[in-house]
């Protein structure tokens, strides 16, 4: 199991961007670099927003997406 804070939040790194592709970005970024070929996504919250969004941007690195509290925007 892996835990990520999305960027700008704790201590993870800050960076200007807030758009949901870019922290969708990071999230396969993160899974590249960790040669992790697929997983299963989770979040709660804010983190379901970034979930739902690396699992709609990159399906092919994604099982499948857990989403906690989470109101879907368009």
């Amino acid at each position: 199991m892996h835990i990520l804070s999305p960027r700008n939040f704790g201590t993870s790194d800050k960076h200007y961007s807030f758009d949901v592709e870019d922290l969708a970005n990071d999230v396969v970024r993160y899974m590249y670099y960790n040669k992790i070929t697929m997983a299963s996504l989770a979040g709660h919250g804010f983190g379901a927003k970034v979930a739902l969004a690396a699992g709609c941007y990159h399906p092919e690195r994604t099982t499948g997406v857990f989403c906690i509290d989470y109101s879907p925007m368009d």
